[in-house]
């Protein structure tokens, strides 16, 4: 059987042997004892201290049997009641060491032993009976004891393995919510650079060529080239608008002191320029008092994503923000859009409500509602 640690503290359990060892040695180099005697107990008690380090060295079923078998043949050197002292111990050591069915089979032999030498003796029958019981009771006792023990042992080793399943399982949790932040800054990293490459770099691009066909055709057909100068600012701008876009859309928005209506109209203002007029709506964004803190950045956060989308894919040159209840709405006269929300607007808490044509004009409007209050 493979090595159990004690179910009780190791201190704590040799504490209760060197007592019952001190108990023992009282009786058996008593000088009121015959002198072989008192050999064959210093004898027993020697070979119980050998028997109970190799026991706590290596504490198997083999080295508990062999510590019984010590223990028994001490009981025998004793011949005294202090002797179960030693034996509650035993039990103790038998029922972590080898098992339950063990510790109650030497119990059984250990209670029989004074009932069978009383009987061999010819002792008259109450002495037979009262030792008897007193013998059993003190077995069922240190049973009683011995497998509260056992039951505990047990339970400690569940708790460890309940423990370690536990640790287990939130190492795994980390890693998953690790591996759900990275796939969400890869798509978010993929999403920003595919605007950068769709949007900025194609302005650039016809940027690039319309400098290039202006340049060359400056001198022979110079109202061409003034045409051509003229779509790369314009494309300038729109470039510039993009980049704009981009860098709002990564550099996450905060709360101002004066709440979430002072926070919207510094966000609008942020997104308003000469090709997007953005303006709060009617709808009074100053007594909002009732949204915790958490909600005001949840829509706040709603707000620039939502814009970002009008810059980069409307088209639209106003756009208006309506904040009614616990519910926000982002609105352009863009082309309309018939395509779902994207990566940035669902991956947050709440519901997002939108039509393809519903906005300013026929453009795109989209409203996110807050979660429920738990």
């Amino acid at each position: 059987m493979g090595a159990s640690p004690p179910a009780i503290g190791p201190l704590l359990l040799d504490f209760f042997f060197a007592s019952a060892l001190t108990l023992y040695f009282g009786v058996v180099l008593s000088p009121l004892r015959p002198q072989n005697w008192v050999m064959a107990g210093a004898v027993a008690g020697s070979l119980l201290v050998l028997a109970w380090a190799l026991w706590r060295w290596r504490p198997t079923g083999f080295t508990a049997w062999v510590f019984a078998a010590v223990s028994i043949a001490s009981f025998f050197a004793c011949d005294n009641p202090m002797a179960f002292a030693l034996q509650w111990v035993t039990l103790i050591v038998l029922a972590q060491g080898v098992g339950r069915l063990a510790a109650g089979v030497y119990g059984a032999v250990l209670a029989a032993i004074p009932v069978a030498v009383h009987v061999i003796s010819q002792s008259g029958l109450p002495r037979i009976v009262l030792e008897g019981t007193a013998a059993t009771l003190l077995v069922v006792s240190g049973l009683a004891f011995a497998f509260l023990m056992e039951r505990a042992h047990t339970l400690g080793r569940q708790r460890d393995q309940m423990l370690a399943q536990l640790t287990a399982a939130n190492e795994r949790l980390q890693h998953s919510l690790r591996d759900s932040r990275t796939l969400a800054l890869a798509q978010e990293r993929e999403r920003i650079a595919a605007a950068l490459h769709d949007g900025l770099g194609h302005r650039l691009t016809t940027l690039g060529l319309s400098l290039d066909y202006a340049t060359r055709v400056l001198t022979s057909d110079p109202d061409a080239a003034h045409t051509e100068l003229t779509r790369a600012r314009e494309d300038t701008s729109a470039a510039l608008a993009d980049m704009r876009a981009t860098v709002r859309a990564m550099v996450p928005a905060v709360l101002t002191p004066g709440g979430i209506g002072e926070s919207l109209d510094s966000l609008a203002a942020s997104f308003s320029g000469p090709t997007l007029d953005v303006t709060c709506g009617s709808t009074d964004l100053t007594d909002m008092s009732d949204l915790s803190e958490e909600d005001n950045v949840r829509l706040l956060r709603f707000a620039q994503e939502a814009l970002t989308n009008v810059v980069r894919h409307s088209g639209a040159d106003a756009a208006q923000l309506r904040l009614d209840g616990r519910s926000l709405t982002v609105c352009d006269n863009g082309t309309g859009n018939d395509r779902p929300p994207s990566f940035g607007l669902v991956h947050r808490e709440g519901r997002i409500d939108a039509e393809p044509h519903g906005g300013i004009d026929g453009g795109f409007p989209v409203t996110y509602t807050l979660p429920e209050r738990s």
